[in-house]
């Protein structure tokens, strides 16, 4: 149903590129790439910053499809919200597992789902709020 595959590479100090998308970083921000996707963070922050993108092989991520992906937290009764965040709609989701803080994001952009984590102490849960949304609201893609 999926492909996945990202290419990652900070082209300057303020840019993060993959081979389907980039963002701006702020100040302070930097950004790893594995076989799981890309972690962002602030090099004195409290979270990270998790982004995979996978493609449809056929036809475009629908609202079934990213309730399909998030069925987990649904069926948790985990409260969402229904989003439109820069070029994306999707679904996100926060809450306390009573260890850490999680933010997800279930995103759809035509044929692309973005897979969308932060995580951080529950305490630190504001402190970089503002800089993850900029990130998600300044990808663009290529």
């Amino acid at each position: 149903m999926l492909e996945s595959g990202i290419h990652a590479r900070i082209t300057s100090l303020n840019e993060f590129h993959t081979d389907i998308w980039k963002t701006i970083l702020p100040e302070g921000w930097d950004g790893d790439e594995d076989d799981d996707g890309v972690v962002l963070y602030a090099d004195e922050g409290v979270g990270e910053l998790q982004i995979s993108v996978s493609e449809m092989e056929e036809g475009l991520v629908d609202e079934e499809d990213l309730e399909y992906f998030a069925a987990e937290l649904i069926e948790d009764d985990i409260p969402f919200s229904r989003i439109r965040i820069g070029e994306f709609q999707g679904l996100f989701f926060e809450y306390d597992d009573g260890e850490d803080y999680w933010r997800e994001w279930y995103l759809a952009y035509d044929e692309l789902f973005f897979y969308v984590t932060y995580n951080c102490d529950p305490a630190d849960r504001h402190v970089e709020e503002h800089q993850v949304l900029e990130i998600l609201k300044a990808i663009n893609f290529h």
